[in-house]
């Protein structure tokens, strides 16, 4: 019956003025909902990606394109800003299947990247949603290191605990992965440490001030900025 009022209507279309056919449309048919999930009340979904090089499917995106009296006839993107490929199925693809409910973006340089994603039905009827993507190479990691004496050891013996130290990126999979001590000694002397663990235990060879200063290094080899610790040793 729905068919055959479709055929119906779209013979009373041909003869109807362009505004008159409009406003049959809409009043025959319901235009699409396309969403983005997680996307704000202005049909735009905001998120953050860190770049990548070897990632293919680095961002995934699930979607949801309904037409409550008909069928999504077509659902197409369009690249506003950046550089980047749209995914399903392992491959670039230059629309979005109807039928799929995921696809992924992988982003070939950094910076703002503005896709426009459109769901039209088989009335010609659209609905608009937005993918906003900041995409980053890698952000500072950030030091932190408390020191104590070790009350189990003699009384040179300190405590050095950096495990307070994150990386800027960890929501992303970043990590810390090394930690890199200059410890100066009262007669002018520096040693050097570097080490995995985020705790160790240090000796210092004798009574004096000494200036501790650490680095840590996050899993892209960047280095934080240096932090500073005095221990006195009496």
């Amino acid at each position: 019956m729905k068919n055959l009022l479709i055929h119906f209507s779209s013979a009373l279309l041909l003869l109807a003025s362009c505004d008159d056919r409009e406003q049959w449309i809409e009043d025959l048919n319901a235009a699409p909902q396309l969403t983005l999930t997680g996307e704000s009340e202005n049909d735009t979904l905001s998120t953050r990606l860190k770049y990548i090089a070897e990632c293919d499917n680095c961002k995934e995106i699930r979607y949801n394109a309904q037409d409550p009296d008909g069928s999504i006839n077509s659902i197409t993107y369009q690249l506003i800003k950046g550089d980047g490929e749209v995914r399903q199925n392992d491959q670039a693809v230059d629309k979005l299947g109807t039928n799929q409910t995921v696809f992924y973006y992988k982003p070939l340089k950094y910076g703002e990247h503005l896709l426009e994603i459109t769901a039209t039905d088989n009335f010609g009827l659209s609905d608009i949603s937005y993918l906003l993507i900041d995409v980053f190479e890698n952000e500072q990691p950030i030091a932190t290191l408390s020191i104590e004496q070790d009350k189990d050891g003699i009384y040179t013996e300190f405590i050095l605990d950096a495990s307070g130290s994150v990386d800027g990126d960890a929501e992303y999979g970043g990590f810390i992965r090394g930690y890199h001590y200059e410890i100066e000694n009262p007669n002018g002397s520096t040693k050097i440490i570097d080490t995995p663990l985020a705790i160790i235990t240090e000796s210092f060879p004798g009574q004096g001030t000494y200036n501790v200063y650490l680095n840590v290094i996050d899993s892209d080899g960047a280095y934080s900025e240096s932090i500073r610790k005095v221990v006195n040793v009496n």
